[in-house]
């Protein structure tokens, strides 16, 4: 039995194929399988496989294309290492990756260990802290760390136990040609783990070729939603685990995946899906597993929206992406003599003013509610209670930089005070923006 099995499901990825293959076979953790899966591939992938077979230790599985659920379940049936890991065949990794999960692995006796990584789009490299806030380097579940749910999934980023898969019975659905099949994997996992490790630092290189593109096919609006289906089913059958997990389940249902959905379909499609997914929030509503304990008031706003007047989400989301344009045109040269103000003079309000400085664009002010416990200025910018300023509302834009569960109530007073052109700087809007937040470093030159 060798220390790590590395799944890699192949399907037409001629042009990053061969750096992936080569990154994996140069681990320094060499006592490895190296598992691929060509689902069908009709390019001339099967070529560059052919060229690593010399190398014992890769395996490979030729099938018909059926997906790449059935190619991953096909992958772990093969599959004979102590752990397992996968590596997606348009990225690539670092050299020590699996040396050092599977060494924290070992020392922990861990049935997952899970890294940061780099997102990569145009030959950057951004540092995504996708485990941020969470433990280094120490033993725990989610029972007490429930937020790890709301992580991007980023399964390729992890070694888990293989006995652990197999005793709980976690594999991928098997919906042919569907999308977004590592979520209720990722989920199974994080629910059925008693002993999970995260390490800060970043191993895998996420290629992105683009993060903001939306979804025009109609059928893969609604493979998200079988994949939490698929994860509610499994906590059906195990009442134990349901009575901890239901509940942050189905909030990280709305607040996470669906939401995430919604923003990224295209806007044709938009009202069919709210329909759909208000249908299951009735149901879930009246079932009882709304807790409102572990909701923030904009997160219950919303699903009360979801529940009465599907229309003003609407009405928000056209509104958003309407300053979000006027946002980016902001930050092009032709709009850079707009007045830009920050909301929030904290640790968000700082990445965001570093973005903008990057930009040559010079922030008039950070804007807080009250003088108290806010400095006078910060790296030269003069911090202003927004009641105090004189501020053109038809000119400037104002970025909400402060965390989210208290967004709400920001944009409540800013509307009360008659501004309209605000754009709340979400993670995934801080993303979008290629504005760095807490949890993203970019570097200048796509080096880290």
């Amino acid at each position: 039995m060798c220390k790590v099995s590395v799944l890699v499901p192949v399907y037409n990825v001629e042009k990053y194929l061969a750096q992936c293959l080569r990154s994996i076979a140069h681990q320094t953790l060499q006592d490895i399988e190296i598992i691929v899966i060509n689902d069908g591939s009709i390019d001339q992938s099967r070529d560059i496989i052919r060229t690593f077979e010399d190398d014992p230790r890769v395996r490979v599985i030729d099938k018909e294309n059926s997906g790449y659920g059935h190619s991953m379940n096909c992958g772990l049936e093969a599959a004979r290492g102590e752990y397992i890991g996968i590596v997606e065949s348009d990225d690539y990794i670092e050299p020590e990756m699996f040396s050092a999960l599977y060494h924290e692995a070992v020392e922990k006796k861990a049935e997952v260990v899970k890294a940061n990584f780099y997102q990569q789009e145009n030959g950057r490299d951004m540092l995504c802290n996708n485990l941020q806030s969470l433990p280094f380097h120490e033993v725990f579940s989610a029972v007490g760390h429930r937020d790890i749910f709301s992580r991007a999934p980023a399964i390729w980023s992890a070694i888990y136990r293989r006995d652990f898969l197999e005793k709980n019975d976690i594999r991928f659905l098997e919906t042919p040609g569907a999308s977004y099949q590592d979520t209720s994997f990722n989920l199974k996992v994080m629910m059925m783990a008693d002993r999970i490790v995260c390490l800060e630092k970043a191993y895998l290189h996420y290629r992105v070729d683009n993060p903001a593109s939306s979804v025009y096919d109609k059928k893969k609006v609604y493979y998200i939603c079988e994949e939490y289906e698929e994860a509610e089913r499994y906590l059906e059958k195990r009442p134990e685990k349901a009575s901890v997990f239901l509940t942050a389940l189905i909030k990280q249902k709305y607040c996470g995946g669906y939401r995430w959905n919604f923003q990224r379909i295209d806007d044709s499609l938009k009202k069919e899906f709210l329909q759909y997914i208000s249908r299951e929030a009735v149901e879930d509503e009246r079932a009882g597993f709304i807790d409102p304990a572990i909701w923030t008031q904009r997160d219950l706003h919303m699903f009360h929206l979801l529940l009465s007047d599907q229309e003003q989400i609407l009405f928000k989301d056209k509104k958003q992406r309407q300053l979000l344009e006027l946002c980016r045109d902001g930050l092009r040269a032709r709009y850079r003599s707009k007045q830009v103000y920050i909301y929030g003079a904290g640790l968000v309000g700082r990445e965001i003013l570093h973005s903008l400085r990057r930009q040559e664009i010079k922030p008039v002010a950070f804007l807080v509610s009250r003088a108290e416990g806010n400095p006078s200025s910060v790296e030269g910018v003069p911090v202003c209670v927004i009641r105090e300023r004189r501020i053109d509302r038809e000119t400037s834009v104002i970025l909400v930089a402060v965390k989210e569960s208290s967004q709400l109530a920001i944009v409540e007073s800013l509307e009360k005070l008659g501004f309209t052109n605000y754009l709340l700087m979400s993670k995934n809007v801080r993303q979008s923006l290629l504005l760095p937040g807490a949890t993203i470093e970019i570097s200048e030159n796509g080096n880290r």
